[in-house]
């Protein structure tokens, strides 16, 4: 059975269920498990299908499909160029729904933009001009034509996706800097923003420890950012889904972040960001990050919207992982898995610290992962709690008659995150084995020295601070009023 502590069983009895368990269950589940194990080898007919079931669909992936289905597969010079079934493999990706949703914005300027009457080539020419203009700030420059071109010789699904702007994380890293992180080109999105601000940048090191004098880390391209244009230039150049940022304000108590506009706390999405927020001396250390960690990192914050202990506390599911120390509002920070590569297990910390105690020990905790138990019937039985803020990413039921829907969809997405083998938890992306067994993914603070002060450039690569003016001076080595306990 899924173990409840008393905190969670509190948190789901907020909502609680009447009447019988098993009729109020849907007919979903065959389909749920048909999303989390069928590959990409669907015919259109069970593609179609799929589709058909908004409870596993984002609000704008359905308004993509319809987009779609209504405007150009009908059309024989359209459906000709996006082929049916390469355009529902993209769409009907469960674990793919930002990429599903970019195509969708890029099939709409499409539309804007057409006639009514076009020719094979004048389409095919409509396509082009726009994708090069869709594709500007979400592919590397020298991409941008071949990426095109790839695509209208073969319009695979996977040409399809990267004409929609998916990148690999070295791709991801070009488009942002160029060649070097600490010199980025002109025509990368740092240089555009350098060149557009006139923000201020330097080349510093971060403290490595809790003291503002202990020793530097490596130099990080350190950019300037206010709440003026340069507020609207950072939401254009770098709100993108590959992009994820540990948001430290000054003195920070609990861990919040950003990620594809969106920023929240507790491993969940909560609310929409405005650049032009932030006090001055926040920090925003950039994690960088390929477009399928994007997508794996957007499944596990809707995961917390439904319920933040389904998605920070994996042990909660019976027999699946080893149980972490500590069940805080930041150690879900180094713990969740986005990685590229496959792992037999997940590591955590132990009771390193009087803040800690789930463990059996001190020690760093593993064991092999096993199959993951979402055991519906418990979660019937005691009730869940219903999303906070005011971002729903994934639909969300309001109706009790249409609450067994909803448990699909919590099924779905939870056996999306948590797998075996799973994906590489963050820490280990980031290559920080030691400073997870330490404890220190579960403090604010020191999440961000480890940002900042340990982890190479490969994955953080930049570091923004808020400044009253951008375009003023930044200090050498100003103070990052980071306080790490």
């Amino acid at each position: 059975m899924l173990r409840l502590k008393k905190y969670f069983c509190l948190v789901l009895l907020f909502v609680g269920f009447s009447g019988n368990t098993r009729a109020a269950r849907t007919d979903c589940a065959a389909t749920v498990r048909e999303l989390l194990q069928s590959g990409s080898d669907l015919s259109v007919k069970e593609m179609k299908k799929r589709l058909s079931n908004s409870n596993f669909y984002t609000p704008n992936v359905q308004k993509a499909y319809a987009l779609y289905s209504n405007e150009f597969a009908n059309s024989k010079t359209w459906a000709e160029i996006f082929p049916e079934a390469s355009v529902l493999e993209v769409f009907s990706g469960f674990e793919g729904s930002i990429r599903a949703e970019e195509f969708g914005d890029l099939l709409g300027l499409i539309k804007a933009a057409r006639k009514t009457r076009m020719s094979r080539s004048s389409a095919r020419e409509l396509v082009e001009k726009i994708a090069t203009e869709f594709l500007d700030i979400r592919a590397p420059k020298d991409q941008i034509a071949t990426r095109i071109e790839n695509f209208l010789k073969d319009s695979s699904a996977e040409n399809l996706r990267r004409l929609a702007g998916e990148k690999t994380l070295e791709e991801s890293r070009l488009l942002l800097f160029g060649g070097n992180p600490l010199k980025p080109t002109e025509e990368s999105l740092l240089g555009r923003y350098l060149s557009e601000t006139k923000a201020s940048s330097i080349k510093r090191g971060f403290p490595m420890s809790a003291s503002e004098e202990s020793k530097m880390g490596p130099q990080k391209f350190t950019v300037a950012i206010d709440r003026g244009k340069s507020s609207e230039l950072f939401d254009k150049y770098f709100m993108q889904p590959e992009f994820f940022y540990h948001m430290h304000t000054p003195q920070q108590g609990t861990l919040h972040f950003l990620h594809h506009g969106k920023e929240g706390s507790y491993s969940r999405y909560a609310s929409t960001f405005s650049a032009n927020r932030p006090g001055e001396g926040t920090l925003l250390p950039m994690i960088i990050m390929s477009s399928k960690e994007a997508e794996r990192m957007r499944l596990y914050f809707s995961l917390g919207v439904i319920n933040q202990d389904l998605a920070k506390m994996p042990w909660e599911y019976t027999d699946y992982c080893a149980t972490g120390g500590y069940d805080s509002c930041t150690h879900w920070f180094g713990e969740m898995p986005i990685g590229e590569d496959l792992v037999a297990s997940y590591r955590f910390p132990g009771n390193v610290d009087r803040h800690a105690g789930n463990a059996p020990s001190s020690r760093p905790q593993t064991k092999t992962l096993g199959p993951l138990n979402f055991n519906r019937e418990q979660i019937y039985r005691y009730g869940y709690s219903a999303p906070t803020g005011n971002v729903k990413i994934f639909p969300w039921a309001s109706s009790r008659k249409t609450k067994a829907s909803s448990l699909d969809l919590a099924e779905a997405l939870a056996g999306a995150v948590w797998k075996a083998p799973g994906h590489m938890q963050m820490w280990e992306v980031l290559g920080q084995k030691t400073a997870l067994d330490q404890g220190e993914f579960a403090n604010p603070g020191y999440v961000a020295r480890v940002l900042t002060g340990k982890v190479s450039n490969d994955r953080v690569p930049v570091v923004f601070v808020y400044a009253e003016d951008a375009s003023e001076k930044l200090e050498k080595n100003f103070n990052t009023q980071i306080s790490a306990y």
